[in-house]
Order: structure tokens, then sequence, then C-alpha cells
């Protein structure tokens, strides 16, 4: 072999090396879930229907974190939040959840899921963003699900929040209407068996 092949492979061979040796990984994004609860809850209307803005004092998870969440012990202070009811465009504006230690949630989408004088679902995509605490991961999906319900002047708040999110599909009205009018002419029709018959 000449000396100007093996050189060649020789500075082949290092890059190779080089580059292999320092080549980037990205970090894993979070897997698992955290409940929450939250506390000091108040409205600005008499139940839940007609409120605009529902502002939580503090939230506290009610078990230690799942999966990837589980360094986030029992008990852990997240920040109090805002909900704006006013328009979706708001909701996702005013809300977010952040902890120092373990991380912040941001949403980026929002849809009230169901909504009544006494109870109200909420749901979040967005990402959370890990702190020292969950260290070793990067920016992560995320969907997050608040319910309230009220018993007269008392309101809870329960809230779940999943890495990678939990999709929630809504039916659109017309595809709810075609499965009415479809199951009630499948109806019709057995009716008129019936009565034929």
């Amino acid at each position: 072999m000449s000396t100007a092949v093996r050189k060649m492979l020789t500075v082949l061979g290092a890059a190779t090396m080089l580059t292999a040796g320092s080549s980037s990984y990205a970090l894993p994004q979070l897997d698992g879930s955290l409940a929450l609860a939250g506390f000091g809850v108040s409205q600005n209307g008499a139940n839940l229907a007609v409120s605009t803005t529902i502002t939580v004092l503090n939230t506290l998870t009610t078990d230690p974190g799942f999966g990837d969440y589980s360094p986030v012990p029992f008990m852990t202070s997240f920040s109090g939040h805002v909900l704006d009811l006013s328009s979706l465009a708001n909701l996702v504006a005013s809300f977010q959840l952040t902890n120092p230690t373990y991380g912040k949630f941001v949403p980026t989408a929002a849809s009230i899921l169901s909504r009544s004088a006494n109870f109200l679902d909420i749901f979040f995509l967005g990402d959370f963003a890990p702190e020292s605490g969950l260290a070793g991961f990067e920016l992560s999906p995320t969907s997050l699900r608040i319910s309230l319900n009220q018993s007269g002047l008392s309101i809870s708040e329960a809230i779940t929040l999943n890495s990678p999110p939990i999709r929630i599909t809504v039916p659109e009205p017309g595809t709810l209407f075609l499965l009415m009018t479809g199951g009630f002419g499948l109806l019709g029709f057995g009716l008129r068996r019936k009565a034929q018959a």
C-alpha cells in the first residue's frame, strides 16, 4: 500500500473517530404523569357556568409522580394559577403551572370539554420544561386536564398532567348529527318492519 493511501486512510479513520466520539445526542422526553389538586379556589360568578375567571391560590401533588415524574414527591407545591374563561386564547395565555425545582407547564392550546353550573372540564396541550429536579430530560410535549366541581360555595379542582400528551378527540357536530340521523333511520326501519309483520 502506498504512503499516500495510508495517510488518507489514517486521516479518514481519525475523522471518523472524532465524529463518533463527539456526536451529540438528544436528551429523552418525559414519560409519566402527575396528579395534583388546587386549593383556595374562587370564582367571579355565581357558578362554574357563568364565571369568567377562576383563581387557584396553590396547587399540590396528591400522589408521588409516576414514571419519569417519580422524583416529584407527595404534597409538592406548584404555583397557583388563573383560568380566564372569557376566550380560549385568554385561557391559554392566563394559565401556567410552575415549580422551581421540577419545572413548568406552559399550554399552547386549550379546549373546554364540558361546562355546567357545577362542573367544568378543561383540556390543555402544551410543553413541560423540566428543571434540576428532573434533570436529564428535555422539553416534553404534555397534556393537562383540569376538572372543577362545585357543591354549594365549595369548589374542588383535580389536575392530571401527562407526558407524552393524551389525545382527546371530540366529535364534530356534523359527525354527531350523522350518527343521530342514522340511528333514527334504523329505529324507523325497525318500527316499520314490526308494524308490517
